[in-house]
């Protein structure tokens, strides 16, 4: 394995989806509602995630140069390995456009604010464009054919749907704030309404992650018996168990305890169990990471797509 190439790919992912998770938190989730205690904390969360996705998307870039080249970043910048990745592939176009999306973002959110104003269309499209084109750089974008398209259609959905879920979860706990000045706590009937706003969100997101995620099984994997007998049905299996785990902690904060969401204690329970579905979604990531840099099982030797 080529753990530099993992390395970079977890952290742009964690990165831009956490960037992204700001946004789409703001506009479908907090609203009109402004959460003002919390706005400097969402703006620091956004801007230092953003940073770090633009660095890291050149990480990654010059691990994905140095791979082809067999030689290290640097030798792949001096002997024109990474302009020719940059200028002759899908690869070095989709990052182009998505560099494109992620400073339009920058720009249109500097003049914005987290109260009513970023959910707009340009800024909704700006990160769609940022995170669904992460999708031209995984396996999806490979597959020929209708099939191919619904293949790279389905895999922008669920990159989007991710972002909304798992990169919402760390605002959602900044907003139901903390013991400090920092980011202090909501009135109750704010932490109502906005655990109620998410979690629908986060169904929708939840849902969709699902059936994405079964459309691109069903391409890169193809059976049951390869999803337990290759290395890479086997840590597919692992990130789907794992996101089972995430979907019982929301289904109880959703179900069990926003119902009684009446003192400050239930909030704490809460903003707990966001913080473990977090971790776990670092946990998930870093396995795709890892999965993006593997044949699908149905292209490993000895296996062929039916």
């Amino acid at each position: 394995m080529d753990y530099s190439l993992i390395f970079w790919r977890a952290l742009h992912f964690l990165t831009t989806f956490q960037a992204a998770g700001v946004v789409l938190f703001c506009g479908l989730a907090v609203l009109d509602l402004a959460a003002v205690n919390a706005v400097r904390s969402l703006k620091y969360v956004f801007w230092v995630s953003l940073a770090l996705s633009f660095a890291s998307g050149i990480g990654w870039f010059l691990a994905v140069a140095a791979a082809i080249d067999g030689s290290t970043p640097m030798a792949a910048l001096s002997d024109g390995t990474a302009a020719a990745v940059i200028s002759d592939t899908q690869f070095g176009w989709a990052w182009i456009v998505r560099f494109i999306a992620g400073a339009l973002l920058a720009v249109l959110v500097a003049f914005s604010g987290c109260n009513g104003v970023w959910p707009t269309t340009a800024i909704f499209t700006a990160t769609a464009i940022l995170v669904g084109g992460l999708a031209f750089a995984g396996h999806a974008a490979s597959s020929p054919g209708l099939t191919g398209f619904v293949h790279l259609a389905a895999d922008i959905l669920h990159l989007i749907a991710v972002s909304a879920w798992l990169g919402g979860l760390l605002p959602y706990v900044i907003v139901l704030g903390g013991r400090n000045d920092w980011a202090p706590k909501p009135s109750i009937e704010n932490a109502r309404k906005i655990t109620r706003r998410f979690s629908d969100v986060g169904i929708v997101a939840v849902v969709t992650i699902a059936a994405t995620g079964v459309i691109n099984a069903a391409n890169l994997v193809g059976s049951f018996r390869l999803l337990a007998t290759t290395d890479y049905g086997r840590l597919l299996s692992i990130k789907v168990f794992i996101f089972l785990i995430m979907v019982v902690i929301a289904a109880t904060n959703r179900f069990v305890l926003a119902p009684r969401l009446s003192t400050s204690d239930t909030i704490d329970v809460i903003r707990r169990n966001a913080l473990i579905e977090a971790a776990l979604g670092v946990a998930v990531l870093s396995i795709v990471a890892a999965l993006g840099t593997m044949p699908p099982a149905l292209l490993q030797p000895g296996e062929m797509p039916n």
